[in-house]
């Protein structure tokens, strides 16, 4: 009838339908000839789906149909597919730059780094899924059962290792392995993971050396980000860690006027990130301080409104010193460049309303009647101690020696 036909129809066209596809395969078909060529025609297969086709189609050929089915009990199903929260794991996105990678590829690209697959003065990750294949066609059989237990490994402590977060992660200063996951998380950086589980792996049994290189990892992180370095060479600079672990080296290239004019140009974000961990560091020094956790929610204020034309020009523009600029043009630019520099800047527990933030200060400190201002909102040291313990002070002008200090 023709309503069957178009319910038949438009339950092939169900976004939500899924359909099995039966293969009928003779003795000499090769399955993952098979494989790769749906996986090209059709939806994207993921490179660990392809990789994982390409060890045990190898296992199969070289072994036998029992043992590559217990290997792949044992080693990867347990590991990938184990239960739920295994699942949910491997396929979580990650931003890494402009992709969206979920954290099984990320992981298979950590291995073929660290093992010499992939190189990243010659592929990439577009490469990532043939490379494995080349690799795994030149194990002999009695290579490949070493080679997925290896996977599982790697793939244990990167679990282990690798946390996710969400708007409900609280971090701590004095969790240091915690604080550089952040910072990594937070500038979309993922390609240091090769290292970093090279790392572990190599100094499982000794965690000062192991500490020593995560805190020098942490500090090229942030002073390259400061200072507003470009992030393209990241890869190649994993590979010759993993090589020489010469990253102190490299910070000793990073010299102190790159972090200071850096601090003077920083953006929103970085600003953000610098000034979260800078607050818990003081929380953390100070052993009267009873909250050590945050949650990494706070919004940016500029205390000197970006749009400062209309509120502020009655404040005198000054140098660094303090003495007043006389040329109008240098004056404006030399606020301008103050304005966007990390003394300006602060983090509040709620963004202001938008009809206060380009008020003078006093407004925007106080409020406008049913409009709370900075002070409602200042739950941090940086701000109760830097801004409003100088204002209630009796300083009550915010200017250019005001950001400099």
């Amino acid at each position: 009838k023709e309503t069957t036909r178009a319910r038949l129809f438009n339950k092939l066209l169900d976004k939500d339908n899924k359909i099995i596809v039966l293969i009928d395969l003779s003795d000499s078909d090769e399955e993952q000839s098979i494989f790769d060529t749906i996986n090209s025609a059709g939806v994207r297969l993921s490179g660990t789906d392809i990789v994982k086709n390409a060890i045990f189609q190898r296992a199969i050929d070289l072994l036998d149909i029992e043992q590559a089915t217990q290997l792949h009990d044992e080693y990867w199903d347990s590991i990938f597919s184990g239960d739920e929260d295994a699942q949910t794991f491997w396929t979580a996105k990650k931003a890494t730059g402009r992709l969206m990678r979920d954290n099984s590829e990320i992981l298979l690209q950590s291995i073929a780094v660290i093992k010499g697959i992939f190189d990243p003065d010659e592929h990439t990750l577009s490469d990532l899924p043939d490379l494995y294949k080349k690799h795994i066609a030149t194990l002999e059989a009695d290579k490949i059962p070493p080679f997925i237990k290896e996977v599982h490994e790697y793939a244990s402590t990167y679990r282990s290792t690798i946390p996710d977060f969400d708007g409900s992660a609280l971090f701590s200063y004095r969790d240091n392995r915690r604080r550089l996951f952040h910072i990594l998380d937070a500038c979309e950086i993922t390609t240091f993971h090769p290292y970093i589980m090279f790392l572990i792996r190599k100094y499982k049994d000794d965690s000062s050396p192991l500490n020593e290189r995560l805190l020098s990892l942490e500090s090229l992180v942030v002073k390259r980000m400061i200072a507003g370095l470009e992030t393209r060479s990241y890869n190649k600079l994993c590979k010759e860690f993993i090589l020489k672990e010469n990253v102190d080296d490299k910070i000793a290239g990073i010299g102190d006027d790159d972090v200071s004019m850096g601090l003077e140009r920083i953006s929103n974000k970085n600003a953000s990130l610098l000034l979260f961990w800078i607050e818990l560091y003081r929380r953390h020094k100070d052993s009267k301080q009873s909250v050590q956790e945050l949650k990494y929610d706070y919004s940016l204020e500029h205390l000197m409104p970006q749009k400062w034309e209309d509120h502020w020009s009655s404040v005198p523009i000054v140098e660094d010193g303090g003495k007043i600029i006389e040329n109008p043009e240098n004056a404006k630019i030399h606020r301008n460049k103050r304005i966007y520099s990390i003394g300006n800047m602060t983090l509040l527990n709620s963004r202001l309303n938008t009809s206060l933030r380009n008020f003078a200060l006093d407004r925007k400190i106080e409020g406008d009647g049913r409009k709370k201002g900075i002070r409602q909102y200042s739950e941090l040291w940086i701000t109760k101690d830097d801004v409003l313990s100088r204002y209630d002070s009796g300083n009550k002008t915010w200017d250019e020696k005001s950001i400099f200090d």
